[in-house]
């Protein structure tokens, strides 16, 4: 004879999804999130854009020019990631890495690469 016995699990709160805890990356990210959401509420005139400046950013559509610019990029960038994916151990982040090394070099002198501005 077997006596089976089945006690409650603590801090799910009857939750099911809670039976393997909070994920501690979620957690810091929640938290960060909520104090920046708070520190805009509290100080809206730290940081952040106001109404003029929004009106002066535009549309974050990009134009066809802007496209064309950065669909070379893109290209090389995706094939170099295709081909370290590829790698046994070698994850998104070397692929990232490399691309952005790659894309350095490539740079042509017109532009400085540390002083081109994001859009």
């Amino acid at each position: 004879m077997s006596l089976l016995v089945v006690l409650p699990v603590p801090f799910t709160f009857g939750k099911m999804d809670l039976i393997d805890g909070i994920d501690f990356l979620l957690l810091a990210m929640a938290t960060f999130a909520l104090a920046e959401a708070l520190m805009s509420v509290f100080r809206p005139d730290k940081g952040g854009l106001s109404g003029d400046q929004l009106g002066q950013m535009g549309s974050l559509k990009l134009s066809k020019e802007e496209v064309k610019e950065v669909v070379p990029t893109v290209a090389r960038s995706s094939i170099l990631g295709f081909f370290t994916g590829v790698l046994p151990g070698a994850g998104a982040t070397i692929a990232s890495f490399l691309a952005y090394g790659m894309e350095r070099n490539l740079a042509s002198a017109k532009k400085s690469w540390a002083l081109v501005k994001a859009v």
